[in-house]
């Protein structure tokens, strides 16, 4: 698993997220390079009160961990809020082993199409439909990781489902079964996807 660099760049500040996706190889860490260049670039004509304002979307606000938990096999036992600046927010839910984790991402303001954009192609495969979520979501094609937008707000779902290269360590539901290096089949992973995009669907409600 290897992060994704996103950059937002705007009234002086730059704001960069990595998002977790599984099964990454070398040309999405190149997709990822121009992506974060041309999002720094064209980033730089955001207004300054959409990037220094707050954001009304922060997961470890909006969600509680019983709203995470039962995503899990097993009791989360850390939540940790995502420092990043600006109109970005994230918050990270990981069980005792570390094997499964689930990261949830949202962003506001003109950055967040941008940041749908780049998250709804990986490998230059443009990501599977979710209904009724948002205005628009897809999952990552082979896996369960969630992409989604509602007006001004983006919000990703991300993490890891097992351990690096050993099957049947996974502690998120319905996934136990896989690795993160696994290719999960589409009757397995858009199901637990749907489920997962519900968390994007509860902060789009504000709820």
């Amino acid at each position: 698993m290897k992060p994704r660099l996103y950059i937002l760049a705007g009234a002086g500040i730059v704001i960069a997220l990595a998002a977790c996706s599984s099964g990454s190889t070398h040309s999405e860490d190149a997709r990822s390079a121009t992506a974060a260049t041309a999002e720094a670039q064209s980033g730089a004509t955001a207004a300054s009160s959409d990037t220094l304002g707050g954001n009304n979307y922060d997961p470890c606000v909006k969600l509680s961990k019983a709203d995470v938990a039962p995503f899990f096999l097993h009791p989360i036992t850390d939540v940790r809020k995502q420092e990043f600046a600006g109109q970005a927010a994230g918050c990270s839910y990981d069980t005792a082993d570390g094997r499964s984790a689930i990261d949830i991402t949202t962003v506001t303001g003109s950055q967040a199409q941008r940041f749908y954009d780049a998250g709804a192609m990986q490998d230059g495969k443009p990501g599977i439909p979710l209904g009724n979520i948002g205005d628009k979501a897809v999952r990552s094609a082979g896996d369960v990781w969630v992409t989604a937008i509602r007006g001004d707000v983006f919000c990703s779902v991300s993490g890891k489902h097992g351990s690096i290269a050993a099957r049947g360590t996974g502690e998120i539901v319905g996934l136990q079964d896989y690795d993160t290096n696994d290719a999960i089949p589409d009757s397995v992973a858009q199901p637990v996807a749907l489920r997962l995009a519900a968390l994007c669907q509860k902060l789009f409600a504000g709820t």
